[in-house]
């Protein structure tokens, strides 16, 4: 289950995250947000090429194991789909 925290002051967000991983606009020892997306950006672009090329891959077939992911277990603590119920 997701718990949300509120934090009104960045003290408090410092305390929770700690300075050493936050940015320097909210009161951390990391580069700011615009630095961090401009080092971001610059992945992407010197990583471009790889990305193009993922656009023409295709999955031709599922393996049996990832298949069982797609079902409900974790959410409804059973393997299957609802076509498969059977209520006693």
């Amino acid at each position: 289950m997701v718990q949300f925290v509120s934090h009104t002051t960045k003290e408090s967000l410092c305390d929770y995250f700690g300075e050493e991983i936050l940015p320097s606009n909210y009161g951390g020892r990391c580069k700011s947000l615009r630095e961090l997306m401009r080092d971001w950006q610059e992945v992407l672009n010197d990583n471009a090429d790889w990305f193009l090329e993922q656009e023409s891959v295709k999955i031709t077939s599922i393996p049996e194991k990832i298949k069982r992911v797609f079902y409900f277990k974790d959410q409804l603590g059973v393997d299957g789909s609802f076509r498969q119920l059977s209520i006693d």
